[in-house]
């Protein structure tokens, strides 16, 4: 609130209108001008672009295979013959993510068997060799 009368700035001393805090314009300004702009940090993301657009591919490729293969394709023992999930035969690291040719359409009983197992999956053609493709 400004005073209509010139009034002594307890901080500076001169004679003015008196803004805030018994202050002048001039004084009372001081703490905004002298503050920095703090330099906005943005966060590294969790997973790159191009994962993102690998995954949304996946979505859609998975979705596909599941509906057009919506049995189980291992029938272990405690099958439940009805597809919930989807093996990838050679894991999911960079491209094998999308190669529908490694997709095994799984209920969840079989999926856990074939990753406890893996030598067993590998004999019987639900595994293969998991080597990293970026190494070969």
């Amino acid at each position: 609130m400004i005073s209509h009368k010139l009034k002594t700035c307890c901080e500076c001393g001169k004679q003015a209108y008196i803004y805030s805090r018994k202050r002048c314009k001039g004084c009372s300004m001081k703490g905004y001008a002298e503050k920095p702009k703090e330099k906005v940090v943005k966060p590294i993301p969790k997973i790159s672009v191009k994962q993102l657009d690998r995954i949304k591919q996946y979505s859609a490729l998975n979705k596909k295979f599941r509906e057009e293969n919506p049995n189980c394709q291992i029938k272990h023992d405690g099958c439940t013959f009805t597809a919930t999930e989807t093996h990838h035969k050679k894991g999911r690291i960079g491209d094998r993510l999308l190669d529908v040719s490694t997709f095994l359409s799984v209920c969840a009983s079989c999926h856990k068997h074939c990753e406890i197992h893996p030598e067993w999956a590998k004999e019987n053609g639900f595994s293969e060799d998991r080597t990293n493709p970026f190494c070969v």
